[in-house]
C-alpha cells in the first residue's frame, strides 16, 4: 500500500497537490434507481423539478447560465412552458427566469422525487 503523501527532507506534502488538479471524491448516497432520474433540464414538464448536477456549453453561453444563477446544486422548478415549447419559464433562489429550450438542454439536473 503506498503513501499518500510525498516525503522531502523539509516537508510532506499531500499527493494529490503535486499529480494536478485536486482530483474530488464524493459519497454516492444515491440508489441505482436515483441515477436513473438524471436528465437534461429541456425534458422537464411544468411543476416538476430537480437539483443541477452540470452545466454544459462553452465559452460566453456557459458564462452566461451561470451568472444568472444556474450553477450545481441549485434546486430548479418548471413553471410554464410557451404554447410552442420555447421558451420555458423556471423558478430557481427566490426568482423567475425565462430561458431557451436550447440553452435548457444543455443543464444536466437529477428530477426529484415525488414523496
Amino acid at each position: 500500500m503506498g503513501s499518500r503523501y510525498l516525503r522531502d527532507s523539509t516537508f510532506t506534502v499531500p499527493q494529490f497537490f503535486i499529480i494536478g488538479r485536486p482530483r474530488l471524491h464524493y459519497t454516492d448516497h444515491t440508489s441505482r434507481a436515483q441515477e436513473d432520474d438524471n436528465m437534461t433540464l429541456d425534458q422537464l414538464k411544468p411543476g416538476e423539478g430537480g437539483v443541477i448536477l452540470t452545466v454544459g456549453g462553452e465559452g460566453a453561453l456557459r458564462r452566461h447560465l451561470l451568472d444568472m444563477g444556474l450553477t450545481p446544486k441549485t434546486h430548479v422548478q418548471v413553471r410554464k412552458v410557451a404554447p410552442m415549447g420555447d421558451p420555458i419559464e423556471l423558478f430557481l433562489r427566490g426568482y423567475v427566469l425565462t430561458i431557451r429550450k436550447e440553452d435548457a438542454a444543455k443543464l444536466t439536473i437529477q428530477k426529484e422525487v415525488a414523496k
